[in-house]
């Protein structure tokens, strides 16, 4: 699901892509509380969002977690074969993610809307009530995600390493909350078309904030 903040004069401004509804103690009744009690104004853009975000939240707590995803260890591959695995998607695993179960927020807008994303995620994550979630600057994700493949390489592993990515990351945050995501380097996007396909055909669930609309 993208949402889209856009600037003009007055305000934010979103663009919905979906409907959604809210919850009995809601994302929303938090909101208004904040601007009864005058920590903030109210603004409809906020109300829209919160809305989708409310939707996913409820779909979340009402879905049951998957099941780990499984790892495989394969024999020693051919050179061609290891470089072919850090940029040619492996053969597609069964997927554990339903049809209609929850899927992941994109919010993103231009100079000025950083403020609203983050206090959008801020409200999202603080009152997610589940127990395997993580929020983590994008930048520090991917420098994890380098340094674990390294362990790997380091520990003998000679297959490939998105499995055993997916694996460990599931096992801890069947939501990843993302701030700031942002990537510039091809062969980080390489890596990670190929590790949130894995993660999302698990069932992980990602949420992010970014200053740049998506890239297809």
């Amino acid at each position: 699901m993208l949402l889209h903040f856009r600037r003009r004069a007055g305000g934010v401004f979103l663009r919905p892509f979906s409907s959604a509804a809210s919850s009995v103690r809601s994302l929303l009744d938090i909101y208004e509380d904040a601007v009864v009690s005058g920590e903030i104004q109210e603004d409809p853009v906020q109300v829209q969002a919160l809305q989708h975000l409310q939707a996913l939240q409820d779909q979340l707590v009402a879905s049951p977690p998957p099941p780990p995803p499984p790892v495989t260890t394969d024999p020693s591959p051919s050179l061609w074969e290891r470089l072919r695995s850090t940029i040619a998607p492996a053969a597609a695993p069964s997927s554990s993610r339903e049809p209609n179960g929850p899927k992941g927020v994109y919010l993103y807008g231009g100079v000025g809307c950083g403020k609203v994303t983050t206090f959008l995620m801020d409200m999202f994550f603080d009152n997610l009530p589940l127990q395997s979630k993580r929020r983590v600057h994008f930048h520090k994700f991917m420098l994890e995600v380098h340094a674990n493949m390294h362990k790997l390489r380091q520990e003998g592993h000679v297959g490939d390493p998105i499995p055993h990515l997916t694996a460990d990351l599931m096992r801890t945050s069947r939501v990843l909350c993302f701030d700031e995501f942002q990537v510039t380097d091809v062969a980080d996007a390489l890596i990670l078309r190929r590790l949130f396909s894995a993660m999302i055909d698990a069932g992980s669930i990602v949420v992010a904030t970014s200053n740049r609309p998506p890239t297809v």
